[in-house]
């Protein structure tokens, strides 16, 4: 009985087993004596099951195209103000009829239509996309000729993650058929649907509708790849989770388990120990104990 009040003090003290401790020495012959077993840890991989993605809508086009031609004037007006004002002063410099005024004129208005072309420029990444900024031919033309659409997509969660040029499946609603859209890039302004980021895309247009809503087949998750450790080689400890590594001649040391890598004592854990790894499978308690100066080993 005052053997097991022992072991079980041990179990229950929290700051003793913060840290791992040095290893735990055992001759061969008394680790056969109490039974210690070990066994390697076996590699493993799951993969989570798919959840809904978000949600993708078809944009109205005619914004952006005006955008393309608002920017297009605008360039050529500061390209026209920029020749106007270079020739005056040459003119100027050439003694010819032209004041100095105008001179001033001439570059002021250059200027200010130069910053005009800029603001022009800029609205392509404040109101649609900072991967706009520079919109392809291609992607104008597809657009004017309706062959194109463009898709504002909404992740349900913060954490979503999308990247140029992924390619997504999604369905029209009551239709079967999948359409395959490529993402283009981080969609500026808040989200208006869900809490998640939001990425624009390009999608074939198909007959697609503006504010037409599209259901996105998820994209299938990472498989995460770890180890299987036996339920009983886990021990708790001051609240933690351990095995006892089986090092060679007779040497053991407690290995804690990461935290939240599983979500039961023993089962798939993908942090803190590789595939292969000896762990004591049979004995782990009593280790604890001796390791605690609460059992017998020999020196």
């Amino acid at each position: 009985m005052q053997g097991f009040t022992r072991w079980l003090l041990v179990l229950l003290a929290g700051p003793a087993f913060a840290a791992a401790p040095p290893p735990v020495t055992l001759t061969i012959a008394k680790a056969v004596a109490i039974g210690i077993t070990t066994a390697p840890l076996a590699p493993d991989s799951r993969t989570a099951a798919a959840t809904r993605f978000g949600v993708a809508t078809v944009l109205d086009s005619t914004p952006f195209l005006q955008l393309v031609d608002d920017r297009a004037a605008a360039d050529a007006l500061a390209a026209a103000s920029a020749a106007d004002a270079a020739r005056q002063a040459a003119l100027f410099k050439g003694h010819q009829d032209v004041s100095a005024r105008a001179v001033e004129a001439a570059r002021a208005q250059a200027l200010a239509d130069a910053a005009h072309a800029r603001t022009a420029a800029s609205r392509f990444a404040v109101e649609w996309s900072p991967a706009l900024a520079n919109p392809s031919p291609a992607l104008v033309a597809g657009l004017r000729l309706s062959n194109l659409r463009l898709l504002r997509i909404e992740a349900l969660s913060d954490r979503s993650q999308l990247r140029p040029g992924q390619r997504l499946q999604m369905t029209r609603a009551r239709s079967t058929a999948l359409l395959t859209a490529s993402v283009i890039g981080a969609a500026s302004g808040v989200s208006a649907i869900s809490s998640g980021p939001a990425w624009l895309a390009q999608a074939r247009g198909g007959g697609l509708h503006s504010g037409e809503p599209l259901d996105i087949i998820p994209p299938a998750p990472a498989a995460q790849t770890g180890v299987l450790v036996p339920a009983s080689a886990v021990i708790i400890a001051g609240g933690q989770s351990w095995v006892f590594r089986a090092l060679g001649d007779g040497r053991f040391q407690r290995v804690a388990l990461p935290a939240g890598s599983s979500a039961v004592p023993g089962g798939f854990h993908t942090a803190g120990l590789a595939a292969g790894t000896r762990v004591v499978t049979r004995g782990a308690a009593t280790l604890l104990s001796i390791e605690a100066g609460s059992g017998e080993h020999d020196e």
